[in-house]
Order: C-alpha cells, then structure tokens, then sequence
C-alpha cells in the first residue's frame, strides 16, 4: 500500500526497507512451487455487469481473518520471515492456507490522527482490491482488523517489482520482449481500472515500485492506498476529488495538472505510466530525466 505523504522523489526511497514494494523480490528456494496462481479465494467474475458495490459488511464477511491465524501463519511473526519495512508496517513472508503469501502488519507508533489516516487508507485499499479483480491487478486475500492490530494478506510475487528489474543488481536485465510485455500488461490493468462502469478508480500513485512481477514476468498493480474512485458525468475533464488539500504521491511521477490545481482525473495515472514507459526504455529512474518531452 502507498503511504499517503507528501510527494517525495522515488529514488531517495530505499526499495529493500520499503513495504510499498509488496511482496519483495525475495528469491524463493527451489522447492518450493509457485503457488501465486493458485489463490486461496475464488476470485469475482470478471464481468463489470455482475460485481455489486463493496461495503464493509461484504469485506468482513469475505476476507476478514483472525491475527492468531496470520501468527500462525509467520511463526509468530518472526524476524526471519521479514521481507521489507516501511514508514508504517513490516511485510512477511508466510505460509497460509498452503500458499505463499506476503503479509503487511501496520505499526501503530504514531499520532493517532496519524494512524486514523492510515487506517483509512488501509480501508480505501482492501475495499478497491476486493472489487477490481483482474490478471494484472495485484490480488488481496485477506485482511485483519482485530483491537489494536491491522494486516493485509496479498498474493506473493516472485519477481520483484519492474524497478527492481530496471535498477537491482540481483536480476539479470530484462530484453526489449520483456519489457514490451510488463507494459503491456500493467496497461491493460490501468485501463480496466479506468473503464469499470461510471466510476473508473483513479489509481493515484502508478511507478515502477508499484508494478509487481511474478516469475513469469507478467505484471500485477499494487499499493491502492493512494486510489480514489471518480464519476463520469464530465467526461474527458479534470474532474476534482473529496477534497484534496494536498499533493499525495511520488512527485516525479506526477503531471504539472495534478501539482498545479490538485485535480484527478484518469489522466492522472496515464503521465505517470508514460514515465514508468520511459523510465523503462530508457532504464534510467525519473529523477535523471524529469523534464523529460
């Protein structure tokens, strides 16, 4: 899940300590299948026509599970089975329902109206998840909100995400085939999100971070954290959100619109795939070529 913050410059983020690259690209041991194909819940129809609206109701009674099962499921959350961290949870690997999957447990160290945001987006992201279901969308089994504790469980994803192909040390490049097939495949998650009914779901914070790959490379959207839902009642307009006070985002991802009038539109997510499009092109993060035409 993207941390909702002010907009910050994607390289000064540390992509191994950072759980908004969910899951990490840990490297799995050889015996062990690639059970991310396989998850645990059926999935919707794909259908627009049948999905019905998301409630809170719907999501307890769906994918609520208990903290004492994902305890269970990460030997006690061990130290061992940590594969990131971030400015608001620690992400596992665990062992659940004989799937491998990556699990984030919130930290609640802060300031209440700190975490009351948090929270919030918590919530924005396990309602999203649990609707826009696709091949290329990053898929949300379960989630924990029991007393003081808070954890989203997420399908595990062998590869990494795209910049840690672009960028790491510890993939062998990616060829021009490869490349070509991550793009396609994240843009056919951004248009489903973009053309699902009357309110298309604005994405808000799409970066190489947040593109996940499994071990065949195809790509999955994740961290939802930062999304909001739009109506389409002025068509092909900056149409603005619930009150957007402030910029929220990575600011080199964002169009000069966004930045300027604090505006959301669909527009929004399609600069920031064309950056990630460059940026993999050109395999150089954004910073080096922000004012790029």
């Amino acid at each position: 899940v993207a941390e909702d913050r002010e907009p910050t410059d994607e390289s000064s983020n540390n992509c191994q300590n950072d759980p908004n690259i969910l899951p990490v690209s840990t490297q799995p041991s050889d015996d062990v299948d690639d059970l991310s194909l396989q998850p645990p819940i059926e999935p919707h129809a794909e259908s627009h026509e049948s999905r019905a609206e998301y409630s809170t109701d719907d999501l307890s009674s769906e994918l609520s599970v208990s903290f004492d099962e994902l305890r269970a499921a990460t030997n006690n959350f061990s130290q061992t089975n940590i594969i990131g961290r971030g400015g608001y949870g620690t992400v596992y690997k665990g062992l659940w329902k004989e799937t491998i999957v990556a699990i984030k447990r919130i930290s609640f160290r802060r300031s209440v109206d700190y975490m009351k945001e948090i929270i919030g987006q918590v919530e924005t992201e396990m309602k999203a998840l649990s609707v826009y279901r696709h091949d290329n969308i990053l898929s949300l089994y379960a989630f924990c909100l029991e007393n003081t504790e808070a954890c989203l469980v997420y399908q595990f994803m062998h590869g990494g995400s795209l910049n840690d192909r672009l960028f790491g040390t510890s993939y062998k490049p990616l060829t021009w085939d490869q490349r070509l097939h991550i793009m396609i495949g994240s843009c056919r998650g951004l248009n489903y999100l973009h053309t699902f009914k009357t309110e298309p779901l604005v994405h808000g914070d799409v970066k190489g971070a947040n593109i996940l790959l499994d071990r065949y490379l195809e790509p999955k959207i994740g961290d939802f954290g930062l999304c909001r839902r739009i109506n389409l009642q002025k068509p092909d307009t900056w149409l603005s959100s619930v009150s957007v006070g402030h910029i929220k985002g990575t600011m080199s991802y964002l169009p000069p619109e966004y930045i300027a009038k604090k505006l959301i539109s669909t527009k929004l997510d399609v600069y920031s795939f064309g950056v990630v499009s460059k940026n993999s092109l050109c395999q150089k993060n954004s910073r080096r070529c922000r004012h790029w035409k």
